[in-house]
């Protein structure tokens, strides 16, 4: 293998995230506990992030180096006022996205590809960030993979499941998670945790409302 070769099979490896199969979730197999979930009954939202720096090893002309890496884990759970036909209604528009969240400078949906675009802009932020989505247009309950095929955290990959909680008045239940692995972005890990939880709270919370009324 030549170098050019092994260092494309590296970068492949640093920028493929792991996804763990697992079926969908609703509000009985939601992994988290009572009170977490007595939490969300009462309208909060809850964010979990957890960034690890790591060190790979890699061989290059014969030498074996070390490279920084980073590996980011990440959940969100809440639940919605409305019952799922209502609170999709207006979330599935992730075109006006921009419209409706401060933090997201511009936001486009290609219903062809399924590719959905954000530019974010905030204080929050160390840097302005475009975010590539592979997602479909969300309209009803069900578990919906996407992934993030190029730009910052590129490679990324999770899930979105959305349910009815009958036991809650038919009320909507989000829960989204993610899971990335590569090269070290620059930013400090608890920084990183920080601004993810911050903007992610900001922005379900943001929705919620807006599609509520």
């Amino acid at each position: 293998m030549n170098r050019f070769s092994l260092i494309l099979v590296t970068y492949l490896a640093l920028t493929t995230s792991r996804t763990i199969a697992s079926e969908h979730i609703n509000w009985s197999t939601l992994p988290l506990e009572n009170s977490h979930k007595s939490h969300l009954v009462n309208n909060r939202v809850l964010v979990f992030s957890n960034m690890q720096s790591l060190t790979q090893e890699i061989i290059d002309d014969s030498e074996i180096k070390q490279i920084e890496t980073q590996k980011w884990d990440f959940s969100i759970a809440g639940l919605h006022p409305r019952n799922c036909r209502m609170a999709l209604r207006r979330l599935s528009r992730y075109e006006e996205y921009d419209q409706l969240i401060g933090f997201i400078a511009e936001s486009a949906y290609n219903e062809k590809e399924e590719e959905l675009s954000f530019l974010l802009r905030s204080r929050l932020l160390p840097f302005s960030m475009l975010l590539n989505f592979q997602l479909p247009r969300i309209t009803s309950p069900g578990k919906y993979a996407y992934s993030f095929d190029r730009g910052f955290l590129k490679g990324l990959t999770g899930h979105i499941h959305v349910d009815s909680v009958a036991e809650h008045d038919n009320r909507c239940l989000f829960y989204a998670t993610a899971q990335w692995h590569g090269p070290h972005t620059g930013i400090n890990n608890r920084i990183f945790e920080g601004f993810s939880r911050t903007m992610a709270k900001m922005a379900m919370e943001t929705l919620f409302r807006v599609s509520s009324l």
